[in-house]
This record gives structure tokens, C-alpha cells and sequence, in this order.
């Protein structure tokens, strides 16, 4: 049976190839269409949400560490795209203007290696530690599973959008 550390990574993995298939081709304008009506944010703000919940989570919430966002200057690099800073809002979703999808990816990659790295490294006792989050106390295993069902359901939206852009919702 394999270890939990190897499925969670997985998990993501599996996860992170799905989502970045999401917006990978869309074009500009595509990444910045809003549904009139909807209160579903774009594309881009889908996408760099998920980033940044990550980065939030594994890096400050877990370890005690700034964000990558913080520590390696992405306000700079993505000076029309900032997080959200406490709850996500429709009116931050629309502020959201990245240049191309290829600039939010690299924001993703540039987290993705910490969250690898935190989950192989973690002892048992750390995926037991329970935390103050989102919606209270939970342990650090939740947490994780948690962030795998984030992922999972704005890569959902984020097809769903593709769908109604008469594009291929998902690769598979």
C-alpha cells in the first residue's frame, strides 16, 4: 500500500496537470470573460486563486513562512493580477487582468515546489498537528485533503467555463 505522502501527491499532481490544462490555450480574452450575471469570477482569477491558497496554506499557514507571492515579488511581476488578502470576492475576481495564462502559470509553478516538498518531508506526527484554519481547527491531513478538493472544484468551474466558450472542458 502506498504511503500518504505518495497519494497526496499524487492527488495534486493529477490535479495541477487538469487545472493548468484548463487555461493553457485560452487566449487574453478568454482568461478575462465574465458570465454577465454570474458571480463566478473568470478564468484568471480561478486559477491564481488556487495558487494562492496554496502558497497561503502550505508556506504561511503550515510553516510559518511568507507566501511565495511575498518573498519572490510576484506583486511586481503580476502588478494587474494581486490575491485576494482574506475572502475571495466577485469584485476582486474581476479586478484580476493577468497578461497571458503562461504568467499566472509560472506563479503556480513557483509554488507548487514547496507544496511537494512540505507533504514528502512531513513526519506523521506533523500530518496529525492540528491547525487554526479556514473554517477552525483541523489536523494538518485535512487541511491537505482540503486543498485536493479546492483544486478539484475550480478546475470543475474553470471546464465548465471552457464548456460554455464551446471549448473542451477537460483533456480526458
Amino acid at each position: 500500500m502506498p504511503d500518504v505522502r505518495t497519494v497526496l501527491n499524487g492527488q495534486f499532481d493529477s490535479g495541477h496537470y487538469t487545472l493548468d490544462y484548463t487555461v493553457g490555450d485560452l487566449t487574453v480574452e478568454q482568461l478575462h470573460h465574465h458570465h454577465e450575471g454570474s458571480t463566478i469570477g473568470t478564468p484568471a482569477s480561478i486559477y491564481l486563486h488556487v495558487a494562492w491558497v496554496e502558497d497561503l496554506v502550505i508556506n504561511h499557514m503550515l510553516q510559518g513562512r511568507p507566501t511565495i507571492y511575498d518573498s519572490q515579488g510576484w506583486a511586481e511581476k503580476l502588478p494587474d493580477a494581486p490575491v485576494h488578502r482574506g475572502p475571495s470576492s466577485l469584485e476582486w475576481a474581476l479586478s484580476v487582468k493577468a497578461p497571458d495564462a503562461a504568467s499566472l502559470k509560472a506563479y503556480a509553478d513557483a509554488v507548487r515546489p514547496a507544496l511537494t516538498e512540505y507533504i514528502a518531508n512531513a513526519s506523521d506526527e506533523e500530518l496529525d498537528r492540528v491547525i487554526e484554519f479556514f473554517a477552525g481547527p483541523t489536523p494538518i491531513y485535512n487541511a491537505l485533503a482540503m486543498l485536493i478538493w479546492n483544486l478539484a472544484n475550480h478546475t470543475g468551474e474553470l471546464a465548465a467555463l471552457r464548456g460554455l466558450a464551446g471549448l473542451k472542458g477537460l483533456p480526458m
